[in-house]
Protein backbone atom coordinates (compact mmCIF):
# COMPACT_ATOMS: atom_id res chain seq x y z
CA UNK A 1 0.00 0.00 0.00
CA UNK A 2 2.87 2.21 0.76
CA UNK A 3 4.56 2.02 -2.67
CA UNK A 4 1.19 2.49 -4.14
CA UNK A 5 1.03 6.21 -2.48
CA UNK A 6 4.25 6.56 -3.18
CA UNK A 7 4.31 6.06 -7.13
CA UNK A 8 0.95 8.02 -7.12
CA UNK A 9 2.88 10.90 -5.41
CA UNK A 10 5.52 10.30 -7.76
CA UNK A 11 3.10 10.41 -10.80
CA UNK A 12 1.54 13.37 -9.25
CA UNK A 13 4.18 15.30 -8.87
CA UNK A 14 5.81 15.06 -12.70
CA UNK A 15 2.36 16.26 -13.24
CA UNK A 16 2.77 19.34 -11.41
CA UNK A 17 6.05 20.28 -12.81
CA UNK A 18 4.85 19.50 -16.19
CA UNK A 19 1.87 21.56 -15.71
CA UNK A 20 3.66 24.68 -14.04
CA UNK A 21 6.56 24.77 -16.84
CA UNK A 22 3.91 24.54 -19.94
CA UNK A 23 2.08 27.60 -18.21
CA UNK A 24 4.70 30.00 -16.70
CA UNK A 25 6.74 30.47 -19.68
CA UNK A 26 5.14 33.47 -21.67
CA UNK A 27 7.64 34.23 -24.17
CA UNK A 28 7.03 36.49 -26.96
CA UNK A 29 6.02 35.23 -30.72
CA UNK A 30 9.25 34.39 -32.90
CA UNK A 31 10.12 36.24 -36.23
CA UNK A 32 7.85 35.40 -38.70
CA UNK A 33 8.98 32.26 -40.91
CA UNK A 34 9.88 32.67 -44.63
CA UNK A 35 6.92 32.18 -47.12
CA UNK A 36 5.86 28.98 -48.37
CA UNK A 37 6.53 27.08 -51.14
CA UNK A 38 3.25 28.27 -52.76
CA UNK A 39 1.10 31.48 -53.21
CA UNK A 40 -2.41 31.57 -54.62
CA UNK A 41 -5.18 34.29 -55.30
CA UNK A 42 -8.43 34.38 -57.22
CA UNK A 43 -9.72 37.30 -58.49
CA UNK A 44 -13.09 37.88 -59.51
CA UNK A 45 -13.26 38.68 -63.55
CA UNK A 46 -17.47 38.88 -64.14
CA UNK A 47 -17.39 42.75 -64.80
CA UNK A 48 -14.27 42.79 -67.03
CA UNK A 49 -14.71 43.86 -70.83
CA UNK A 50 -12.72 45.07 -73.58
CA UNK A 51 -9.38 43.82 -75.58
CA UNK A 52 -6.92 43.92 -72.30
CA UNK A 53 -7.14 43.50 -68.65
CA UNK A 54 -4.98 44.70 -66.13
CA UNK A 55 -5.10 43.26 -63.17
CA UNK A 56 -3.14 44.84 -60.17
CA UNK A 57 -1.27 42.08 -57.56
CA UNK A 58 0.78 43.65 -55.13
CA UNK A 59 2.45 40.47 -54.49
CA UNK A 60 4.38 40.75 -58.15
CA UNK A 61 7.47 42.17 -56.35
CA UNK A 62 10.50 42.78 -58.18
CA UNK A 63 11.68 39.81 -56.24
CA UNK A 64 9.07 37.50 -57.31
CA UNK A 65 9.28 38.70 -61.31
CA UNK A 66 13.32 37.74 -60.70
CA UNK A 67 12.97 34.18 -59.05
CA UNK A 68 9.62 32.79 -58.80
CA UNK A 69 7.74 31.06 -61.36
CA UNK A 70 4.21 32.64 -62.01
CA UNK A 71 1.29 30.55 -63.33
CA UNK A 72 -2.20 31.74 -64.36
CA UNK A 73 -5.61 30.06 -64.78
CA UNK A 74 -8.37 31.55 -66.14
CA UNK A 75 -12.35 30.53 -65.32
CA UNK A 76 -14.88 31.41 -68.22
CA UNK A 77 -18.35 31.53 -66.86
CA UNK A 78 -20.20 28.65 -67.32
CA UNK A 79 -17.24 26.68 -67.36
CA UNK A 80 -15.84 24.44 -64.25
CA UNK A 81 -12.42 23.84 -65.89
CA UNK A 82 -9.55 26.24 -65.16
CA UNK A 83 -7.25 26.97 -68.36
CA UNK A 84 -3.82 28.16 -68.14
CA UNK A 85 -2.93 31.55 -69.84
CA UNK A 86 -1.26 32.14 -72.00
CA UNK A 87 -3.44 29.78 -73.99
CA UNK A 88 -5.26 29.46 -77.38
CA UNK A 89 -7.63 27.00 -76.89
CA UNK A 90 -10.70 28.61 -74.90
CA UNK A 91 -14.39 28.06 -74.53
CA UNK A 92 -14.74 31.41 -76.79
CA UNK A 93 -12.43 30.43 -79.10
CA UNK A 94 -9.74 33.39 -78.35
CA UNK A 95 -5.93 33.72 -77.95
CA UNK A 96 -4.76 34.91 -74.39
CA UNK A 97 -1.66 36.65 -74.44
CA UNK A 98 -0.06 37.49 -70.76
CA UNK A 99 2.26 39.96 -70.04
CA UNK A 100 3.31 40.12 -66.50
CA UNK A 101 5.67 43.28 -64.69
CA UNK A 102 6.04 44.97 -61.24
CA UNK A 103 2.33 44.28 -59.12
CA UNK A 104 0.70 43.90 -62.75
CA UNK A 105 -0.61 41.00 -64.46
CA UNK A 106 -1.86 41.85 -68.17
CA UNK A 107 -3.47 39.78 -70.44
CA UNK A 108 -4.68 40.59 -74.21
CA UNK A 109 -7.75 38.83 -75.96
CA UNK A 110 -7.19 37.97 -79.34
CA UNK A 111 -9.54 36.26 -82.10
CA UNK A 112 -7.88 32.60 -82.22
CA UNK A 113 -5.00 32.17 -84.80
CA UNK A 114 -5.26 35.99 -85.34
CA UNK A 115 -3.81 39.20 -85.26
CA UNK A 116 -6.70 40.73 -84.37
CA UNK A 117 -8.09 41.76 -80.94
CA UNK A 118 -11.50 40.22 -79.53
CA UNK A 119 -13.59 41.95 -77.14
CA UNK A 120 -14.89 40.02 -74.25
CA UNK A 121 -18.17 41.35 -73.05
CA UNK A 122 -18.80 41.81 -68.94
CA UNK A 123 -20.12 37.65 -67.78
CA UNK A 124 -17.96 36.16 -69.79
CA UNK A 125 -14.84 35.62 -67.46
CA UNK A 126 -15.52 34.57 -63.78
CA UNK A 127 -12.05 34.32 -62.32
CA UNK A 128 -8.12 34.64 -62.78
CA UNK A 129 -6.09 32.61 -60.32
CA UNK A 130 -2.47 33.41 -60.09
CA UNK A 131 -0.07 30.79 -58.50
CA UNK A 132 3.23 31.70 -57.43
CA UNK A 133 5.72 29.18 -56.94
CA UNK A 134 8.69 30.32 -54.80
CA UNK A 135 12.08 29.03 -55.91
CA UNK A 136 14.85 27.67 -53.77
CA UNK A 137 18.75 28.96 -53.86
CA UNK A 138 20.59 25.97 -54.27
CA UNK A 139 24.53 26.38 -53.69
CA UNK A 140 24.18 29.98 -54.73
CA UNK A 141 21.56 29.07 -57.65
CA UNK A 142 18.13 29.17 -58.58
CA UNK A 143 16.19 26.02 -59.24
CA UNK A 144 14.39 26.12 -62.36
CA UNK A 145 11.04 25.62 -60.62
CA UNK A 146 9.11 24.59 -63.64
CA UNK A 147 11.36 21.92 -64.97
CA UNK A 148 11.80 20.28 -61.30
CA UNK A 149 7.89 20.27 -61.61
CA UNK A 150 7.61 18.84 -65.12
CA UNK A 151 10.51 16.04 -63.67
CA UNK A 152 8.03 15.05 -61.10
CA UNK A 153 5.03 14.40 -63.05
CA UNK A 154 3.08 18.24 -62.22
CA UNK A 155 1.15 18.97 -65.10
CA UNK A 156 1.21 22.88 -64.83
CA UNK A 157 -1.52 22.82 -67.33
CA UNK A 158 -3.68 21.82 -64.51
CA UNK A 159 -4.19 24.33 -61.82
CA UNK A 160 -5.57 20.96 -59.53
CA UNK A 161 -2.72 18.80 -60.38
CA UNK A 162 -0.28 21.95 -59.24
CA UNK A 163 -1.95 22.50 -55.79
CA UNK A 164 -2.52 18.98 -55.30
CA UNK A 165 1.19 18.58 -56.01
CA UNK A 166 2.12 21.55 -53.15
CA UNK A 167 -0.53 19.60 -50.75
CA UNK A 168 -3.32 22.40 -51.27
Amino acid sequence: MKTKKSKLKSILLVFTILFTYSCCCNGEDGAIGPVGPLRSFTYDLSTVSGTFHDQSIPELSQVVLDNDAILGYLKFNGSTNLYPIPTTKTPLGIDIRTFISLRNYSMNFFIQNETTTFSVTAGQLEELRIVIIASTNINGKQDDILSKLKAEGVDINDYYAVMKHFGK
